[in-house]
């Protein structure tokens, strides 16, 4: 975390002496030379990782990040829809926006629309999601069709301040004022101190 990255691959290689065979180590590892951008070893100790636990989750989505920084989108994409298909559902939203961060990279705005409508399905209080989905929601003027979604994510959380200000901003965009205006005043009214949201109104 403190980009001491040598320190870090000293660690792994020491633990690794130790436990050879844990998946976790490994990737660790492959993180690391992958911060590097010692990218042919990372994935190279990514398939290594697979062979001791092809479950391990974290592999998949490390080459997948890997495959986008590469710029192979495509690849990228279908690695990462194919772990969705078997993933346990508590790591479906983190998926769900790796996802969203290979397709913007790709500058394809509508598929990291529908993803993060999918992440959010998932786990409506996701406050990375709903802040991105205000932004993509803009970029793509989803504004209309995004409405009906808000106000079903309100209804399931009442109190979610970032779902209030997407639907905000989502009426203030299609010219719908007085429905722009009650809804940042619920934002404020959840969060005293969302000054910003004056500054909206």
């Amino acid at each position: 975390n403190k980009g001491q990255f040598e320190y870090a691959l000293d660690v792994s290689v020491k633990s690794l002496i130790q436990y050879p065979y844990s998946s976790i180590l490994l990737l660790k590892k492959a993180q690391v030379h992958f911060e590097l951008k010692q990218i042919q070893l990372s994935l190279e100790i990514l398939e290594k990782a697979e062979l001791y636990d092809s479950s391990e989750i974290g592999i998949y989505t490390l080459r997948a990040e890997i495959f986008a920084f590469q710029s192979q989108y495509a690849e990228a994409v279908t690695l990462l829809k194919k772990i969705i298909k078997t993933a346990d559902k508590e790591d479906l939203p983190d998926i769900y926006l790796q996802l969203c961060d290979v397709y913007e990279e790709w500058e394809k705005y509508d598929e990291v629309y529908e993803c993060l409508i999918l992440c959010l399905k998932i786990d409506g209080l996701n406050e990375e999601a709903l802040n991105r989905l205000n932004y993509c929601v803009e970029i793509t003027n989803k504004n209309e069709q995004t409405i009906p979604f808000f106000k079903q994510l309100i209804d399931q959380h009442p109190y979610s301040e970032f779902a209030w200000y997407g639907l905000a901003c989502c009426y203030a965009r299609a010219d719908k004022y007085e429905q722009a205006v009650n809804a940042y005043e619920y934002v404020s009214a959840i969060n005293e101190d969302a000054d910003f949201v004056y500054q909206d109104i």
